[in-house]
């Protein structure tokens, strides 16, 4: 054991030019056919986001599943003096899926390097996210790590397996956009309703807008819960249009009672993803009606009603 700090060789802009990695990542969902439908990304003023062509995927929903294909040139400038390693050790490549807000992690070996086999390598994978795991936003990491040490020990190179030898490709993406984002949280509790909403705020100014903070709780327990999942139903439309009217309402009259409400209000002092950022954006964005509980329940229920006005036609 050590108590001393290592020092070694790690992935840095000089070798990335070296072996120039070109990805591609492909995103996926299956539609209710059970077809694979293409998801694209795109920015949505905050951050990137997935989306198909009829803006009907849902990642509470589908889930999603990422194929990618990775070439390095070059590999072999990996290894050697002026490489991570030694020329006879082996570099390991790990995929890393991590999500702050869920709290879970998916990492896993995905290939593996030596030196001398060849000009290119050519790594692919697919990797499934379940829609009961992981929500809120997620990072992709492609990772180097020393798969298998070199029979010799050189200063400044990592030769213990499991060593981290850096990042090459990283992405991070919104899986449930920006402000269309709502915080919910699925249970199983039979002694709860079929939805309620928790709060654990501090300083709206400043807590992100998220299940930390502020949480609406969707209960599959509740005999009615069936109908709130179904989506291909004018019941099931009406009821989760209800659902998220009455919580909106609740959450945004609990924030005006709070004394940041007039930062919120003008949009000032307010971190970004906050849920007073939310709020504002709510404010600016849509026609909802703030001057009270009752006006406000009205506006955004007409607001939903809207959204899917066309779907039932």
């Amino acid at each position: 054991m050590s108590t001393g700090l290592s020092v070694y060789s790690t992935f840095d802009s000089s070798i990335e030019n070296k072996i120039c990695p070109l990805y591609s990542f492909n995103y996926y969902f299956i539609n209710e056919n059970g077809e694979k439908e293409e998801l694209v990304l795109s920015e949505d003023g905050a951050g990137t986001v997935l989306e198909n062509t009829h803006s009907t995927w849902e990642y509470k929903t589908y889930g999603l599943i990422i194929e990618a294909e990775i070439i390095l040139s070059n590999p072999d400038f990996l290894f050697g003096n002026n490489g991570l390693v030694n020329d006879n050790a082996t570099i390991g490549i790990a995929l890393q899926i991590a999500s702050k807000k869920s709290a879970q992690q998916i990492i896993r070996p995905i290939g593996e390097i030596k030196k001398g086999e060849g000009s290119n390598t050519i790594i692919t994978f697919e990797q499934e996210l379940s829609n009961e795991v992981f929500y809120g936003n997620f990072q992709i990491k492609v990772l180097l790590y020393v798969k298998e040490p070199s029979a010799e020990l050189t200063m400044g190179k990592a030769n213990i397996p499991g060593m981290m030898l850096g990042t090459i490709i990283e992405q991070l993406i919104d899986i449930d956009g920006n402000m269309s984002a709502f915080p919910i949280i699925k249970i199983n509790d039979p002694t709860k309703p079929l939805w309620y909403v928790e709060y654990n705020i501090d300083d709206a100014t400043i807590d992100s807008f998220d299940t930390e903070h502020v949480c609406i709780y969707f209960n599959s327990a509740h005999p009615a819960f069936k109908y709130l999942e179904k989506r291909d139903s004018q019941v099931g439309t009406h009821l989760q249009n209800e659902v998220m009217a009455s919580a909106l309402t609740l959450i945004i009259t609990h924030v005006k009672s709070l004394p940041e409400w007039d930062y919120i209000e003008q949009g000032e002092n307010l971190e970004e993803g906050s849920i007073g950022a939310a709020i504002y954006y709510f404010i600016k964005t849509f026609d909802w009606n703030f001057q009270s509980a009752e006006l406000l329940s009205e506006s955004i229920r007409a607001y939903f009603e809207t959204l899917g006005e066309d779907q039932y036609e």
